[in-house]
Parts: structure tokens; C-alpha cells; sequence
């Protein structure tokens, strides 16, 4: 099947959205009746929607047990993150559900801008993962590359600076790459703030990385397989002009369109919790149509971006069976939501979650057949998220309390935000404390990255910035917030998302 005919599957499966939720739960149900927990909860008695409800509580990451089995599918991955709560969450992801998941998300940017079209560059490097623990991206990539979706010529590096297990200076290894190729026609992420922070190096650095192109030079530590990589396509002396005659004109007007003349589109996550970091984005790219890609986590996959400039999905029908929770407490089938109404996602899936709540709100914003086209409004718990490492507010206090025991110092009251005046951006603790404690940010750091696989691999990839420690006076805190008119000192913000 060409990836022309697995669209147009798709696109037929939204008319019959109903039909196929009810079999994605029957199948599951059925494949899953001898597994520990289909014995414990009976499965094979379970024959209707209201039957499995009435079994099955609603279920959170907590209620699950690793020495029960869930699913009786055999694992791709063992997916590593943060999440949202205190504790770092495991997620299998079985092979059931990556061919489910197929590559809709990838090759629909190319359906709706009229075909593939190369060279693209891709902001990440997705490293083979060590003893199959991974993250969602890299696992989904994999995947595509293996059952040959992704052609990795189709990217500018090639496999070498797609799937390099040397990931040291990602920012200047796609800087390089990007500007060594003139034709490049998109550049994709998993996120939009991914192509800033790209971008907004090249507008730091460029007179860096042209020193050291026309010297044929790599001044900062790479791995000799990757430096070997990128002088391969340094460009040549009339192209390194070029590049000086474009930085030269400056950044006041939008510069990708003069770097990329046949460039086509951004693509990556963004929309409402991104909104801030969008409006910097276009800055650089003007107006070049955005795709905003897919809505997922390491649990499942469950939107698809189908429209250009847009950031609103389609519930992908096949990839696990959905309830939504609306905001009176009321479960309901996604076909029975309503328009303009916010509801929680709940998922079944083919990975062995059952009636989980994923913490995701939306918004139902149309239907296209029987399927919901919906927006992303944000976690049901709050979260800090820089670049897609949502750290939670659990994993904040743990952090505030684990340095206050490292340095001694008594933490009065605390309170962090998001530092978005430069890219990368990077966390701002404010801390009440009797006297401060002295060059502890390293400290932080250290410790957000054992709470946080996901902020490690962020950081380790330059992507966020050290966090900055900033101290106030005793009730300084409770003062501000006081003034801003944010209620009682006791409700206010722990975390300040921007």
C-alpha cells in the first residue's frame, strides 16, 4: 500500500469513526482477555461500551503495575517521560501500536502542499535508543525509517545527521547543515520552538559558522564521523558569499525565504501553548505556511493536523478507542461531544492503558464525519514546557526541595516561570530564602535532569538554557503576587507559565 492509498484509507475511516472505536475496544478486549489484568477485570464477559465502563474505573499512570501484564502485544519501545506527575513514567509501546499510528503524520504536510518535494531538514537527531528505552519521537522515526516511510536522502545530512548516535552541538550541526544547502524546500521538527531556537542561532552565530566554513574549520566538539559529515557539504566559496550578502541585509525583514528561496513550509508542534514562541517564529519565516503536525505523547498518538496554518487535529480513528470527559464529569463518546464544548481525552489503547486519563484538554472545533476536529488547550495538570519536556508542578517542588537540602540553605516559598526574552528559553526560579546559597544553579540543573529524562535530552541538546536562580526578600513573593491582584498569597501561582 502507497502512502497515497494509506491517506485516502485514512480519510475514508473519518466517516466511520463510530464503527471503528467500538472495534478498536472489542479487539483489544479480546487479544487482551488472557493477559493478567483482562482475568482480573473479566474481559471476555465485557460486551458493550457501558459494560467496560462500569468494570473499569477511570484509570492514571499510579494505577498501574509492572508486574502485571497489560497487553498481550509484543513491545517496541519502552517510552521514558516526565509527564506531568512527580515520578517518572515508563510506557510500553508495542508494535500493534506503531503500525496503527503509520505514517499519516509525516506524509500529510507533503498531501497538502501538492507532494514530496527534497531537500528537507529535520531540527533533530534521532539516537538509537539504548536497551529500547526511548522518547515517542525518536521511536515513531525509527519506525518510519524501518518500514522504509522516511527515506533518509530525502534530508539534508543524510542518515549520518538524522540518526546519529552523536548528538553533542545540535544547534550548530543543523545550522551548518541548513545553510550548506541553498535548496532545502521545508524544515520540520517535533516542535515549532525547535525551528526558533534553530533560527535564532543562526542569527547569533552565523558569522561563527561562516568563519569556520570558509576556513573549512569546526571550532566547537564534535564527533569526528559528524565533523567529517558536515565539511562534506561545506559550500564553496561563491555560496559562503552569498550567506554574507543575506546576514549582511540583517533580520528586520524575514530572512528564511531569502536564505531558502524554494522553501514550502515549517513544520512542528505549536498552537495555544505555543503561542508566544509562534509569534518570534514568524519573525524569521514570515509568511510561509506552518503544518502544526500531530498531537501525541508517549501514550498514545491521537491528532493529526490536516490543514495548513491551522492548529486543529483530526482524532485519528484507528489508533486507540477514545472516550472524552466533559467538564461536568460526564464520559461520552467522541461523536457525541459537542461543538465549541472542552472535554479530556480518555484512551484505550493498543499499548495496554485502559480508560486512561491522558491530562489533555481540548476543544471541539468541527466534526469531519462521524470524527472530531479539535484544538489543544493544555494539561489538565500544570505543567512548565519550554520545548515539549513538560515538567510538572510536583517535579518543581521536588526540585526546590532537593536543592534547598543539597545547599542548607531553608527555603521560605518559591515560585518559577518561563524565561522567553531569549531562545533558548530556560526556567527562572524565584526563591525566599534567609540568605542565598552561592553558584547552585549547576546544582539545579543536575537535579531537573534526574527528575526529567526528557528536560536531560533537551538540555543535552541545547535547547533549553541553564535555569537562572533569582532571590527575593522573606514574603517578597507573597508581596508581588499580592500587588498583581493574583488572590491570596496562599493561592498564588507556583508556576508562572510565561
Amino acid at each position: 500500500m502507497t502512502a497515497d492509498d494509506r491517506l485516502k484509507e485514512f480519510y475514508r475511516d473519518l466517516s466511520l469513526f463510530s464503527e471503528i472505536n467500538i472495534q478498536n475496544l472489542r479487539k483489544i478486549l479480546q487479544d487482551s482477555k488472557d493477559t493478567d489484568f483482562g482475568k482480573m477485570n473479566r474481559f471476555s464477559e465485557i460486551d458493550t461500551v457501558s459494560q467496560y465502563r462500569d468494570r473499569l474505573p477511570l484509570s492514571e499512570y499510579e494505577d498501574y503495575n509492572k508486574e502485571i501484564s497489560y497487553t498481550p502485544y509484543p513491545v517496541a519501545f519502552t517510552l521514558l517521560t516526565s509527564g506531568s506527575t512527580g515520578v517518572q513514567k515508563e510506557f510500553t509501546l508495542t508494535h500493534e501500536a506503531l503500525e496503527r499510528y503509520s505514517d499519516y503524520v509525516y506524509t500529510m504536510p507533503y498531501h497538502l502542499t501538492g507532494g514530496k518535494t527534497v531537500p528537507n531538514l529535520h531540527t533533530s537527531i534521532f539516537s538509537p535508543p539504548k536497551d529500547g528505552r526511548t522518547i515517542a519521537s525518536i521511536s515513531h522515526h525509527i519506525y518510519l525509517k524501518n518500514k522504509g516511510y522516511l527515506d533518509c536522502n530525502d534530508f539534508a545530512g543524510g542518515e549520518e545527521l538524522l540518526f546519529s548516535p552523536h548528538t553533542q552541538n545540535l544547534p550548530y550541526v543543523k545550522a551548518w547543515t541548513a545553510l550548506s544547502c541553498p535548496e532545502l524546500a521545508t524544515i520540520q521538527a517535533i516542535f515549532q520552538y525547535d525551528v526558533l531556537c534553530l533560527l535564532s542561532y543562526i542569527e547569533e552565530y552565523h558569522e561563527l559558522l561562516l568563519h569556520d566554513m570558509s576556513r573549512r574549520e569546526i571550532s566547537v566538539g564534535l564527533s569526528e564521523t559528524v565533523k567529517s559529515r558536515l565539511l562534506q557539504m561545506t559550500p564553496d566559496e561563491k555560496g559562503i558569499s552569498r550567506l554574507r550578502s543575506i546576514f549582511r541585509d540583517g533580520f528586520d525583514t524575514p530572512i528564511v525565504p531569502r536564505l531558502w528561496e524554494k522553501m514550502r513550509f515549517i513544520c512542528g508542534i505549536g498552537g495555544e501553548s505555543f503561542s508566544f514562541q509562534e509569534k518570534s517564529l514568524k519573525r524569521y519565516t514570515g509568511k510561509l505556511p506552518l503544518n502544526y503536525y500531530g498531537h501525541g505523547a508517549s501514550e498514545c498518538q491521537m491528532g493529526i493536523a490536516a490543514e495548513m496554518n491551522k492548529a486543529e487535529y483530526i482524532m485519528q480513528p484507528r489508533n486507540a478507542f477514545y472516550e472524552l470527559i466533559s467538564e461536568d464529569g460526564k464520559p461520552v463518546l467522541p461523536w457525541e461531544a459537542e461543538t465549541g464544548k472542552v472535554y479530556e481525552i480518555v484512551i484505550t489503547t493498543f499499548s495496554g492503558l485502559y480508560r486512561y486519563r491522558i491530562g489533555d484538554m481540548i476543544k471541539i472545533v468541527s466534526f469531519i464525519g462521524e470524527t472530531p476536529v479539535y484544538k489543544v488547550l493544555g494539561r489538565k495538570k500544570h505543567c512548565l514546557n519550554i520545548a515539549g519536556e513538560k515538567i510538572s508542578d510536583s517535579d518543581i517542588k521536588t526540585a526546590v526541595e532537593r536543592l534547598s537540602e543539597r545547599s542548607g540553605i531553608a527555603v521560605n516559598d518559591f515560585s518559577v516561570g518561563i524565561d522567553n526574552r531569549s531562545v533558548p528559553g530556560n526556567y527562572m526560579f524565584f526563591i525566599e530564602a534567609a540568605r542565598p546559597p552561592r553558584d547552585c544553579e549547576e546544582d539545579l540543573d543536575e537535579i531537573l535532569k534526574k527528575l526529567s529524562p526528557d528536560y536531560k535530552e533537551l538540555r543535552d541538546l541545547l535547547m533549553i538554557s541553564m535555569p537562572k536562580l533569582i532571590y527575593v526578600n522573606k514574603s517578597g513573593l507573597s508581596r508581588f503576587f499580592l500587588e498583581m491582584g493574583q488572590g491570596h498569597a496562599q493561592n498564588k501561582p507556583r508556576l508562572i507559565l510565561s
